[in-house]
Order: C-alpha cells, then structure tokens, then sequence
C-alpha cells in the first residue's frame, strides 16, 4: 500500500527549445506549469523569460 504524504515539492522549472518552436507557446506553457504546480500546492522557480531570446532554454550555456 502507498502512503500519501502532504509534503509539498518545489520545482526548478526549465523551459527548452531549440530554436524552431512558437516563443508565444513557450510562454503559455511556463504559465500553464505555474498553475497545475501552484493548483497542487507546490512551488516552481523559472529562469526570468527575459533571460534568453525566446524565454527557453537554447542551449546548454544558456541553461547554466
């Protein structure tokens, strides 16, 4: 049997792409993941949108 537990996890959040995807889809996704995180009563940290050219992650640089 599973036990439950009521501890609630924080979540560093990245957000990736390669250059072809929608930056306007990267940006409902962040706040689509925000929500369902935030809805389950967790947390989730994201790298600042205005970090890189799209607001995702790149390349490995960008996501250190």
């Amino acid at each position: 049997m599973a036990m439950q537990s009521d501890r609630k996890s924080a979540f560093a959040v990245l957000i990736g792409n390669r250059g072809f995807f929608p930056a306007a889809l990267l940006a409902a996704a962040r706040e689509d993941l925000r929500e369902v995180l935030a809805a389950q009563g967790h947390q989730a940290l994201f790298m600042d949108p205005a970090a890189t050219r799209c607001g995702a992650v790149e390349t490995a640089a960008e996501g250190r």
